[in-house]
């Protein structure tokens, strides 16, 4: 790296983009139609370049982590990823045409053995591309020798590469080589060295500066404006100057002071110690104050200057509103503002709250293009908000209050540019210790993917209110070149089916009635009908806008009740003007995206037998704010028992909706929730899909409420009685209790078999007789269920008292003893005890569990009694009462770890989720249950490839792929106190086996490992927490991978 210069990924901007964009470009030229090398690919982005006009292209590189990461983002049918060494390419002979060398460092490294093996693995009129950058250590003549040594024909060059108001000189050579012919040229982007002429260039940079002093004397009028500000900013700053001088004069003479009292300090008796030692306080108290005038002024001239403009009046303690719409300009502090991210910090005092504080951001030439940022929830004290301003970015506004007469005054208001540094720095003091010490690990690794994920994740999230809207900002905002691209998609679908948008309307507030028709009148995808039934509404002014809309638009159409009837009577009075092949649900003051029915019609084409679709949501204020997202699972049965995550938006088969007539009358509250329930009796979940975008936004806020919520009373009450009905046809003898702290939440309490099966609970265990006597004690003495057996597997166990404990509890008729010699090998032991085990149900317990419930082993056995369920876990605490389990999220941390790890045991999560039956992909062994012929069927635990970690991940993905479910259940409740008795991984030996195991799992499940379908891909990889990804791995067909 630090001979080729920096590897680039999409997301970084400037120079190094410049450079690496042309260092590809120019190499492209060379690789049309050819089979191409790339050694050195990092994250792939590189080779995805010379993959759009190579025949096939391979890319090389030593990080694991880097090749399993490109090979996900980037790998296609013409592009591969393996992992190997330039001395040591795993390649056959003479077969490429081109190898492109633009990050190596091998040829300062090993030069003479990688280039034999780039000239191995080339044709004979193949041709080597290779960079050299000027942060090398050698000269560039040595460069050109060393590639005239090999070669027959070299040729140096160069790129252009524009900085500021000149260009600047080539920060890289490319050298092009070949046996065969002199090499051609290359892109434009480049020139040859040997011939660069410096005076064209600076010609060159006479007329940008020409250019760009023309398009500054347009801007000279608006920066007349701010010079008044601007001189008096200067003259405060000059004040300034002087008293730091003084400052730093007193802090001086202070430090002689000190330097005195302490002398003589060391030098008194006790009884005159006091005198000295209240002097050097003294004197440290000042020094510090002084030491601190030099920060304050820094800052100061950092900070953004405000001045009212509109609607305002000064007063004696700030500043009072004199209009609706008051407004300050704001100049930045002395490092200005940019487009990219950056911190907004807002302070105001006013005894008239709740304020209405926004920032406004204006871009283009003129300033035409206006940005918000609202400061939604302000009320006081010191706000932080993460912000991303456009490009482009000219100027800023800041409106503190919308309405007339309010007293105000701002105590502190500062908008500034985050840097790339500065976005390091506040990632990183945000992370905890664990998440440091990853990023440390994935800095060595040089998985620079992993690191720019941990440092954005943790910046977004050390501003949590701003977290979404940065997120949306970035990633799903449509632009012009989107809607264009979708409609093309659109256009060319196979099947375009008709969708009918049925939307049951009551009193909505006309403004908000308006926007939701608009927002299907929006839509990209045209095959669409929207079908409307007003239930008797008593504002008159619905019937108009209704009419209006109706008039508009031929696929809208509109039935007036006479009668009022409610939700279900409304929207089943709509489903009557249906006439398409799936139904879409919407209330009526709601808003779908542009592209909602397009991408339900793009998975209706990928899957043509699907029955019913959801997707994700989020929330809208009052001002079409979004936030509180929602980011779903897969399909999830158990979930949704637990709670109605399909809600919104949910697309339907119309032959299964009419089937079981619609809606039910009665059910009032819940309607949603009773009618998929009804409409899961017709269909399996392999027709059932999830598309992990958020294409509804559900609009909530103080003073309104949904048509279909409007009594949350009832909707509990209705809710819990369609699931009982649903329980008596799908499940006979399920009980649905509410969750005590969300009673609109549910537990299915199903009935343990009547005939309890045998269970054979396996505790591997070396020594540390203190926690494995807690934890057989408890599973024989504090456990409800009676038909159990305990197998212990004594690893080379050697102290005398835990030699005699074994002796004293293999006297009870439970309890088996199995000595196994050897090496620790977690799998093998398990194994082992398995095959003389005698339970129908194999629970695998750590030997350092705790049973906080006597009924937790009942409903471990009832939830793996269940039709295809194949393996059960339990939720685990540590000894503080944090969260150690709660189910496995695969892909977390590259491999997999625990969801909502060290939350606090009650937390509720990310909605719900560790308080909630569920299906996930896999549960810890710590404590889990497998019915005996499962595990048999899929082979057990693999003792070859993974002897200590993500054994029990492996053991689920095999029963995964076997067709059964994995089950957490969070009413099954111990304390795990984590392999007290193994200690940690930190040997060499240890890490080395830990990479080896890390390297078996994504070889062996890579696919599964990069989607968790119970995990969303708009959530982090890089922490416990659900935090948001960025960039999210959700694909999206309309942009370019």
């Amino acid at each position: 790296m630090e001979h080729t210069g920096e590897r680039f990924a999409p997301g970084q901007q400037g120079n190094i983009e410049l450079e690496h964009l042309h260092r590809y470009i120019s190499a492209g030229s060379l690789c049309v139609g050819k089979d191409v090398l790339e050694i050195g690919v990092g994250d792939g982005y590189g080779a995805s370049i010379l993959a759009r006009i190579a025949r096939n292209v391979t890319g090389l590189d030593l990080s694991v982590d880097a090749i399993h990461s490109a090979q996900q983002t980037y790998g296609s049918e013409r592009l591969e990823f393996r992992t190997g060494s330039a001395l040591g390419i795993p390649l056959e002979t003479a077969s490429v045409d081109v190898v492109v060398s633009l990050n190596a460092t091998g040829w300062r490294e090993a030069p003479e053995a990688m280039m034999a093996e780039i000239k191995r693995v080339l044709r004979s009129d193949g041709v080597l591309v290779m960079s050299y950058s000027d942060g090398c250590n050698a000269p560039e003549a040595q460069f050109e020798a060393f590639a005239k040594a090999h070669f027959a024909h070299v040729s140096l060059h160069g790129p252009r590469i524009g900085r500021q108001q000149d260009l600047g000189d080539p920060t890289h050579l490319i050298a092009v080589a070949s046996d065969s012919s002199a090499p051609s040229k290359l892109a434009s982007g480049a020139f040859d060295w040997s011939a660069r002429d410096l005076a064209p260039r600076h010609e060159l940079a006479s007329d940008v500066t020409s250019a760009r002093l023309k398009e500054d004397d347009e801007t000279l009028v608006a920066l007349r404006v701010q010079l008044t500000d601007s001189l008096a900013r200067v003259t405060r700053l000059e004040a300034e100057e002087k008293e730091l001088r003084a400052a730093l004069t007193n802090v001086g003479a202070s430090a002689a002071r000190l330097s005195a009292a302490v002398e003589s300090y060391r030098s008194s008796f006790s009884w005159r110690i006091t005198a000295p030692l209240r002097v050097t306080l003294r004197l440290l108290r000042r020094a510090k104050r002084l030491a601190a005038v030099p920060y304050r002024i820094v800052r100061g001239a950092s900070t953004a200057s405000y001045t009212p403009v509109k609607d305002l009046q000064r007063t004696t303690n700030g500043f009072v509103s004199t209009g609706d719409d008051p407004q300050f300009s704001v100049a930045a502090g002395w490092s200005g503002i940019r487009p990219g991210w950056a911190l907004i910090e807002l302070e105001i005092e006013s005894g008239q709250m709740p304020l209405s504080p926004v920032v406004y951001a204006f871009a283009g030439d003129n300033g035409e293009q206006v940005f918000s940022f609202p400061i939604t929830g302000y009320v006081k004290g010191l706000e932080r908000r993460l912000i991303v301003l456009p490009a482009g970015v000219r100027s800023l506004r800041f409106d503190p209050v919308d309405r007339s007469d309010v007293h105000f005054a701002i105590k502190r208001l500062n908008v500034r540019s985050i840097s790339k540094l500065g976005l390091v720095r506040e990632g990183y003091t945000s992370l905890d210790s664990e998440q440091r010490g990853l990023l440390i690990k994935e800095t060595l690794r040089g998985n620079l993917h992993a690191v720019k994920s941990l440092v954005r994740g943790g910046v977004v999230g050390k501003y949590d209110k701003g977290e979404y809207r940065a997120w949306v900002e970035l990633y799903d905002t449509l632009t012009p070149d989107d809607i264009v691209r979708i409609r093309e998609l659109g256009d060319a679908l196979a099947q375009k089916p008709l969708i009918s948008v049925l939307m049951p309307v009551y009193n909505p507030r006309p403004k908000y009635l308006r926007k939701a028709l608009d927002s299907v009148l929006a839509q990209t995808y045209p095959n669409w009908e929207l079908c409307i039934a007003d239930d008797a509404s008593t504002n008159p002014e619905v019937r108009t806008v209704l009419e209006e809309y109706m008039a508009k638009d031929g696929r809208i159409k509109v039935t007036f009740r006479e009668k009022n009837g409610h939700i279900s009577a409304s929207s089943n009075s709509a489903l009557e003007l249906v006439t398409g092949e799936f139904i879409a649900l919407m209330d009526h003051d709601d808003a779908i995206p542009a592209h909602a029915l397009f991408a339900v019609a793009e998975e209706i084409n990928t899957h043509p037998q699907v029955d019913m679709i959801y997707t994700d949501e989020d929330k809208i204020d009052e001002d079409d704010n979004r936030h509180d997202p929602y980011f779903k699972s897969d399909w999830n049965q158990e979930l949704f028992y637990s709670q109605n995550f399909v809600a919104h938006m949910g697309i339907y088969r119309a032959s299964i909706v009419k089937k079981i007539k619609g809606f039910r009358i009665g059910f009032e509250g819940s309607q949603d929730y009773d009618f998929v329930l009804r409409f899961l009796l017709h269909t399996q979940a392999s027709r059932i899909r999830h598309i992990p975008h958020v294409l509804y936004h559900w609009r909530i806020f103080p003073g309104v409420t949904s048509f279909s919520t409007d009594n949350p009373d009832k909707s509990v009450n209705t809710a819990h009685r369609a699931l009982v009905e649903y329980f008596e046809q799908a499940e006979p003898g399920a009980e649905v209790v509410p969750i005590e702290q969300f009673p609109s939440w549910w537990r299915v309490k199903r009935q343990a078999p009547a005939r309890p099966p045998r269970v054979s609970l396996i505790v591997p265990t070396r020594d540390r007789l203190d926690v494995l006597q807690v934890a057989i004690s408890g599973l024989l003495n504090e456990t409800e269920y009676e038909s159990l057996e305990v197998v212990i597997v004594d690893n080379e166990s050697v102290e005398r008292e835990t030699l005699e404990y074994f002796e004293l509890i293999k006297q009870d008729p439970r309890v088996k003893v199995l000595r196994v010699e050897g090496a620790f090998n977690f799998s093998k032991l398990n194994n082992l005890a398995a095959k003389i085990a005698t339970g129908s149900l194999l629970g695998f317990v750590n030997n350092d569990i705790k049973v906080i419930h006597p009924g937790w082993l009942t409903e471990l056995v009832t939830q793996a009694s269940q039709r295809n369920v194949g393996a059960v876990g339990a939720k685990l605490y540590y000894a503080n009462d944090t969260i150690q389990h709660a189910g496995v999220v695969l892909g977390l941390y590259g491999v997999a770890a625990h969801g909502h790890r060290h939350f606090p045991r009650n937390s509720v999560g990310y909605f719900g989720r560790p308080m909630l039956v569920q299906n996930v992909s896999a549960v810890t062994a710590a404590c889990m249950l497998v019915p005996k012929h499962v595990f048999d069927e899929v082979g057990g635990y693999n003792e070859k490839n993974l002897s200590v970690g993500y054994n029990d991940v492996d053991l689920c993905l095999k029963i995964r792929e076997a067709g059964y479910d994995i089950v957490f259940t969070p009413f099954a409740e111990l304390y795990h106190l984590e392999s007290v008795s193994r200690g940690e991984n930190l040997s060499p030996a240890q890490i080395e086996r830990d990479a080896r195991e890390r390297t078996y799992m994504l070889s062996r499940w890579g696919g599964e490992i990069a989607h968790d379908p119970f995990y969303s891909p708009n959530l982090t990889l890089n922490s416990e927490d659900y935090r948001l990804a960025f960039p999210p791995r959700a694909p999206k067909s309309w942009k370019t991978p």
